[in-house]
């Protein structure tokens, strides 16, 4: 059987450097583990399961150590560690060698025979991709790190023709041949249209920003891959590579600029977020979101988000939202806010809400607020509100409308289907007066003027802003209130403010279509400042008598009277 002898040194040396002899010839494993075990003075730990201990060894070695006689044991493919008085075996992890797997192709049109340049060839699974040239070739390329004896599968697909899948043998080396059959008796319905309509905008919008393949893809494949996470720096470079665009993922951190069908959770982006789909939940970017599809979260872009399907959530912007179809929810941006569909929502903007359809909600702007069809709810603009038809309220400087139901409140308001008024009055002071009324019943705003002709060498004559109310008694008869404001000259020049103040109730009398006669009385009050120039001359007879007369005790600079005098007037409109 054998003989063997061995030698040792017992000294500090590890138990893997320790000397072994050993003559055997055809000793089953596990006995000459247990003899060496013996002569080093310490015993094998190891998985019975990863060791043939039946195995037959013929070995002879003299002096050797441990380690050596161990590799020459298992040819180098355990590996050991020592703990105490313990060997413990173990397999060393397989290198996984890197190979490539390569098909090559050409793509024909079933029909016609005629080879298809930019069709999409791609594998779902890894994300690789390539189109074929203008002789319809291609070449698709796959490293993987561990050599497989299954089919490769992968997908075919061209604008108008109908996807095909192909299963590639692994031994395949020579070309092959893949014929596509053309979609048939497609409907051109107003859904394809739009999505035909939305496949030219997609395309016009990212053109400067995707490969040739990456645009074949988004032309080609009608089919959406899904990624839990996915990390891109720019469109084309990412863990999508390029099929980014046909990709929807969960989570999507975009380095400068990024890609995708989609994204159904959270989109980070150092500068822009582009998906061609629809997106959610939150999509935050240094400069801006564009989403062909629809948005439903949280969206916030430094300079602008942009929408072009329904956007449910709030969305905010340094610069400006801009939406081509409906919102819901709310929207803030530094500059502008552009609806050209249904607008359910809040808006606030530096300088100008916009909407193109029907708006339900509040708009504040610096500057402008435009609503082209219905508003319901509030405008608040610091120079123009306008609507087409108003059901709520507007606050601004001038606020325009076709039809109001509501209140405008501002400097000047003019409804088209509102309350004009055109009045030529005299009274007490001024016996020639004209104003001009605008607004609602409710509420209106009046610009007037009036002059005095009792002095011919200098027209005294007066202008002046207010405000009133209407209240319908009958059907011809109706109450009005106003409250006007008037500013006293004599001739061309206004030395000091000189406030005349006029509360007028007059009843309104429709004798004619168009053609009204009003009368009234009116509460005046004045305050004149006695150092006027034209105090002496001029104001001082304004009052044609009194109730009331006083002077500032304190000052002794203005003096107030008031009145009780009256008006009659001729109203058109």
């Amino acid at each position: 059987m054998c003989g063997w002898s061995f030698a040792i040194a017992q000294d500090n040396s590890t138990l893997l450097d320790r000397k072994v002899s050993l003559q055997i010839t055809n000793v089953p494993l596990d006995v000459v583990l247990l003899d060496i075990s013996s002569q080093g003075g310490f015993t094998f730990s190891y998985n019975t399961d990863i060791i043939d201990r039946d195995r037959k060894i013929s070995l002879s070695v003299f002096d050797k150590p441990v380690k050596s006689v161990l590799d020459i044991l298992f040819e180098g493919k355990m590996q050991y560690s020592v703990k105490g008085k313990h060997i413990i075996l173990t397999l060393k992890p397989q290198k996984k060698v890197v190979s490539e797997r390569v098909v090559k192709g050409i793509i024909y049109d079933a029909a016609s025979g005629n080879k298809l340049s930019g069709t999409s060839i791609y594998d779902k699974r890894s994300s690789i991709s390539v189109i074929s040239d203008a002789e319809g070739r291609f070449t698709i390329k796959q490293k993987t790190k561990e050599v497989s004896t299954q089919t490769w599968r992968l997908n075919v697909s061209k604008a108008n023709y109908r996807d095909t899948i192909i299963e590639v043998k692994h031994d395949e080396n020579s070309p092959i041949s893949i014929y596509l059959n053309t979609l048939k008796n497609q409907m051109q319905d107003d859904s394809l249209m739009m999505d035909s309509i939305n496949k030219s905008i997609e395309s016009l919008l990212f053109a400067s920003m995707l490969n040739e393949t990456e645009k074949a893809n988004m032309v080609n494949i009608t089919d959406t891959l899904r990624r839990k996470v996915q990390i891109g720096f720019v469109p084309f470079v990412g863990t999508n590579m390029l099929l980014s665009g046909n990709t929807v993922n969960d989570y999507s951190l975009n380095v400068l600029m990024g890609y995708s069908m989609g994204t159904q959770k959270i989109e980070v982006g150092g500068l822009v977020n582009a998906d061609r789909g629809n997106a959610g939940k939150v999509q935050l970017a240094g400069l801006g979101n564009i989403v062909t599809g629809s948005f439903n979260g949280m969206q916030a872009g430094g300079v602008f988000n942009t929408n072009f399907r329904e956007v449910k959530g709030l969305q905010l912007a340094g610069v400006a939202n801009a939406n081509l179809s409906s919102m819901q929810g709310g929207q803030i941006a530094g500059a502008v806010n552009v609806n050209l569909k249904q607008t359910n929502a809040f808006q606030v903007a530096g300088v100008a809400n916009v909407g193109l359809k029907n708006l339900k909600g509040t708009q504040l702007a610096g500057v402008l607020n435009v609503t082209l069809k219905e508003m319901q709810g509030m405008q608040i603009a610091g120079v123009v509100n306008y609507a087409t038809t108003v059901k709520g309220s507007q606050l601004g400087f001038l606020n325009v409308s076709d039809s109001c139901s509501g209140v405008p409140i501002g400097f000047l308001s003019f409804v088209r289907k509102g309350y004009h008024k055109f009045e030529i009055s005299t009274d007490e002071v001024m016996p020639l007066n004209v104003s001009l009324r605008t607004g609602v019943r409710s509420f209106y705003n009046i610009v007037n003027a009036g002059m005095q002709l009792k002095h011919m060498d200098t027209i005294s004559w007066s202008f002046g802003y207010g405000i009133g109310t209407t209240a319908r008694l009958s059907s011809a008869w109706s109450l009005n209130l106003d409250l006007t404001v008037n500013q006293l000259m004599t001739g061309n020049r206004i030395n000091n403010f000189n406030p005349w103040g006029k509360f007028a109730v007059t009843v309104d009398w429709r004798v004619a279509k168009g053609i009204s006669l009003a009368a009234g009385p009116v509460l005046n009050a004045f305050w004149v400042k006695t150092s006027d120039p034209d105090y002496e001359k001029y104001f001082k007879q304004i009052p044609p008598y009194t109730f009331y007369n006083d002077q500032d005790s304190q000052t002794n600079e203005y003096t107030a009277s008031m009145w009780i005098g009256g008006k009659v007037a001729v109203r058109f409109f």
